[in-house]
């Protein structure tokens, strides 16, 4: 370690030269001696090899930005609950009927961002539960990327106590996977953010919200009142023993004091007539796509001078067909 000597530098005795300097502790080397001549230059031939002024040739920005990317819509056998909610449906059957895939969803950079905060936020919440009540109620995989070895539902607790494990990663099945409900007379399947088993199953869901959305929040919102009671009745049909009620929590993804969650608890068997439209729909889309229907009724769109239906790609089809 080099010795070092500390340098303290007199001053002027004034207050404007106090003000505009202060003793600075100087370090001075003792121990190695300055570059030489020849060393500075060998540095200075190097800096002026290596070095470039920047010019902004390929900015980051933009290398990324790029506008929207597309996206498929999802298709399968199975309709999801958040289609059933926030989609029309009769644009749906129509993309079928005429053979025509369902436009491309164009992403944003600013949506791609947003999606991701959701699904990280969702992620911890999860990760916390899992932390602090072992009565989580899933499916339960191993380490392994591609989920050899998934068990449940059931309970965390009741996960521990398994003694298998996988036979890829030697782990037991301990990180949660969220619940799926199915409805095969309706062909209809939700994803649910948590479960929690005590005396019967409640149900929750997950929603992420801006700072100034978060704060004015006062009550839960329609839709997603609908999409939780939705997961509730697909339940309630599979037989489930559960709560009467369903729970929707809201986290704020921004920084602030205090607890960043509120958490709003709706009875479903009261709200029951709230989602019976949208299982209509999909009874209608059901039975149209087994040849046993026409095509869903039209309920997003009174005439083609409405808004949405100026948007839609199935406009003049839609109208048409009455």
């Amino acid at each position: 370690m080099p010795r070092t000597r500390i340098i303290r530098r007199r001053l002027p005795n004034t207050v404007a030269s106090r003000r505009a300097q202060r003793v600075i502790p100087v370090a001075e080397d003792v121990s190695n001696p300055p570059p030489s001549p020849q060393l500075r230059r060998r540095r200075r031939h190097a800096s002026q090899t290596n070095v470039i002024p920047y010019r902004q040739q390929q900015p980051i920005t933009r290398t990324i930005w790029r506008g929207p990317v597309d996206r498929e819509f999802r298709h399968g056998e199975w309709l999801h609950v958040s289609d059933l909610v926030h989609t029309c449906i009769r644009k749906m059957a129509l993309s079928e009927q005429l053979n025509i895939p369902m436009p491309m969803q164009q992403i944003w950079d600013g949506q791609g961002i947003t999606f991701k905060i959701g699904e990280a936020i969702a992620e911890f919440v999860t990760t916390k539960v899992e932390e602090r009540d072992d009565q989580i109620y899933g499916m339960w995989k191993c380490d392994c990327k591609e989920d050899n070895l998934i068990i449940g539902p059931m309970t965390k607790a009741e996960a521990e106590m398994q003694n298998e494990g996988c036979s890829m990663c030697n782990q037991k099945a301990l990180n949660y996977k969220e619940m799926t409900f199915r409805n095969e007379a309706l062909q209809l399947l939700g994803n649910v953010d948590l479960c929690f088993l005590y005396d019967a199953l409640l149900i929750t869901e997950i929603k992420s919200m801006a700072r100034t959305s978060w704060d004015r929040l006062t009550h839960p919102i329609p839709d997603h009142i609908v999409q939780v009671v939705i997961y509730w009745w697909l339940a309630r049909e599979l037989g489930i023993r559960l709560y009467d009620s369903v729970s929707i929590m809201y986290v704020c993804k921004e920084w602030k004091f205090g607890s960043p969650y509120k958490e709003y608890v709706v009875n479903a068997e009261e709200n029951l007539d709230l989602v019976e439209p949208y299982l209509e729909e999909a009874r209608q889309y059901i039975a149209f796509k087994r040849g046993d229907g026409p095509l869903p009724i039209r309920v997003t769109c009174d005439t083609p001078e409405d808004t949405r239906a100026g948007k839609c790609e199935f406009c003049n089809e839609c109208f048409e067909d009455g």
